[in-house]
């Protein structure tokens, strides 16, 4: 599914600060798109408008052609947070949710578990999310999303949290999975490398307020190699980009 952003603005009214100003974008259909920019640019806020979760104060968002007003089942949120239920195990937390897919109810195990698979956890499918790990409890997030058979996934730094060798797993993991199933996704990261690593396209935002300063396509073949000559040059240019806006954003604070 393509992603449409057209001229979208939004204000706080308690503080008068306008967090987004007229943002255009568009994510074309099974695109890895990556969010980069200095934290409070609004790269969250803007996901939270994609997901429905919040509403502009001025412009459209449209998912192939239909506007925005609500979440729907055709987009699905990740968050840095697994956000997973407690109470119930593994394959309930994948299963929760596929009864707005229209899934006929007994095929969800097997849904399931084709997910759990996927990410490498089919034998832990009855296990507690207390059992689990912080980068296991991630990838069941992932898993769960996958099940919903959404078409767009939106991703708010799903692995921030980690440490860096599970970082590294899961993101060889989740690529694996978008070459597969080639899903639209919208990426929000502060990691340079992680953008580079993922996105078909990467967009830097100024902050105060947030705009999409520049977009930088990333051209070169998968698997990629973070010491690889394209990768580093194209590091070094995002990185040097990256570094005006941290800079000009401490000198507005």
């Amino acid at each position: 599914m393509s992603i449409e952003i057209k001229n979208v603005s939004r204000y706080f009214s308690d503080t008068n600060n306008e967090v987004l100003k007229n943002i255009d974008l568009t994510i074309r259909d099974g695109e890895f798109f990556c969010l980069l920019g200095p934290s409070g640019c609004g790269k969250s806020t803007l996901l939270n408008q994609v997901a429905g979760l919040d509403k502009p104060d001025e412009g459209e968002i449209f998912i192939n052609g239909k506007k925005i007003t609500e979440p729907g089942p055709d987009r699905i949120m990740i968050f840095q947070e697994s956000a997973l239920f407690p109470w119930l195990s593994v394959i309930d937390n994948v299963k929760f949710g596929m009864k707005a897919t229209g899934i006929p109810k007994e095929e969800w195990d097997a849904h399931a578990m084709k997910y759990l698979s996927m990410v490498n956890l089919a034998s832990c499918r009855n296990y507690k999310v207390s059992q689990l790990s912080g980068g296991m409890k991630q990838r069941v997030s992932i898993a769960r999303a996958l099940a919903m058979d959404s078409k767009v996934l939106l991703m708010d730094e799903p692995f921030a949290a980690l440490d860096k060798q599970t970082k590294n797993l899961l993101r060889d993991e989740l690529e694996r999975i978008w070459l597969a199933e080639r899903k639209t996704v919208m990426f929000v990261t502060h990691s340079v490398e992680e953008a580079l690593f993922f996105g078909d396209r990467v967009a830097m935002m100024s902050a105060n307020p947030g705009t999409i300063k520049s977009i930088f396509e990333v051209n070169f073949p998968r698997p990629r190699h973070i010491d690889s000559p394209e990768f580093v040059e194209l590091r070094h240019a995002i990185l040097s980009d990256l570094r005006v806006e941290v800079e000009r954003f401490e000198n507005l604070e």
